[in-house]
């Protein structure tokens, strides 16, 4: 557990703090305060050098700018460690992307044919679909 540890008071507001009853800034709910409080508190949060993240099975995942908002504005991080993560989750999500588009590229022509099989079920014959990933457009 990590020594910064808040408690968990009831709350009702989503746009409250949760534990100081100030307006939280736009975009952030007292649902996310809490739950990213509550994983610091256990111990969930770990850094690998300056950069705050989920240790998963596949490595360290930095946390999304909504968690490092909070630990920031809860005073449990820096303003360094909070630039490093947020520029570790950029780059690991243009990695995953490139990944993504890569696999998209190397799909097999029975792949294709189940995600046109799928894509006609879900939006009917004869639509049009994008893929935002890829900017690849199909027509079912």
């Amino acid at each position: 557990m990590n020594s910064n540890t808040k408690t968990n008071p009831t709350f009702t507001s989503f746009k409250i703090h949760p534990f100081t009853g100030a307006e939280l800034p736009e975009g952030m709910s007292a649902q996310d305060v809490e739950l990213y409080i509550r994983k610091w508190n256990e111990g969930e949060v770990v850094f690998e050098g300056n950069v705050c993240g989920w240790q998963l099975e596949s490595g360290h995942r930095p946390l999304m700018d909504s968690g490092v908002a909070v630990l920031l504005m809860e005073g449990l991080i820096t303003k360094e460690q909070a630039e490093a993560t947020n520029e570790a989750h950029i780059i690991r999500s243009r990695k995953s992307m490139e990944q993504y588009t890569q696999t998209q590229a190397n799909r097999t022509p029975e792949e294709i044919n189940e995600e046109m099989f799928e894509m006609r079920a879900a939006f009917g014959p004869g639509e049009k679909v994008v893929n935002v990933i890829t900017g690849v457009v199909t027509r079912t």
